[in-house]
This record gives structure tokens, sequence and C-alpha cells, in this order.
């Protein structure tokens, strides 16, 4: 059962550092692959459908592009410093919850020993 945990804690700690190196490389990137993302979309089947479903999208996904653009922009100095602080705080809690769980496991699989035997009585006097 330990080594299932400790399996899943490093699969854990594993997919937590995929996702944050993932995020670091995308926010990282010149911001103007958001125009290139809005261009794609223009191009795309999907855009047909967006015009039947939700009428003047477009509009909407320009200010968000614009928006986002500022955004990493604004972020892009300090976005490694904070990504590795939550990188390090997720690691952190990720291995305090598995040596956690370490514990009570170990605690909850401890036999029961049972209670010693009541000490002989003295046998009685004989006259």
């Amino acid at each position: 059962m330990i080594l299932l945990l400790w399996t899943a804690a490093a699969l854990g700690l594993l997919l937590w550092t995929g996702l944050s190196w993932a995020l670091w490389a995308l926010l990282t990137h010149d911001p103007s692959w958001v125009v290139a993302l809005k261009t794609w979309l223009d191009a795309s089947p999907l855009a047909g459908w967006l015009d039947q479903v939700a009428p003047g999208w477009d509009g909407v996904l320009a200010a968000t592009v614009g928006l986002l653009q500022a955004l990493l922009r604004g972020v892009a100095p300090w976005v490694s410093w904070v990504l590795g602080a939550v990188w390090v705080g997720g690691c952190l809690l990720g291995l305090a919850l598995a040596g956690l769980l370490h514990w009570a496991i170990r605690v909850g699989s401890t036999p029961v020993r049972p209670a010693a035997p009541p000490p002989a009585a003295p046998p009685p006097a004989t006259a």
C-alpha cells in the first residue's frame, strides 16, 4: 500500500512539473501568438458554426485577444518567479500529503496487541 502511495505521489509530482513547465513555456513566449490564434480560428470551419451559435463572437474574441496580449506583456518580467514559487509550493504540499498518508497507513496497519494477562493470584493459604 505504501509503495502504491509513493508511486502515485511521484506520478503526481511528475504531472505537476509538466503542467508548470507547459504554463511557463506558454507564458514566456512572445504575446503575438495570440493574434495567430485568432487568425487560425477565423480560417477554420469552426468559425461558421460559431457565427450561427454565438453571433458577434469575433468581437468578443478580438477584445479577449487584446486583453490577453496586455496581460502577457505585463506579467512577462516576473512570471518565472511566480511560477517557480507556485511549483515549489505544490511540490511541498504533495510531499506533505503523501507523508501524512504514509504515517496514517503505518499507524492504521499496526496489529492490535492483546492486553497482557493479569498477574496470577497467589495460591490460597492452607492451614
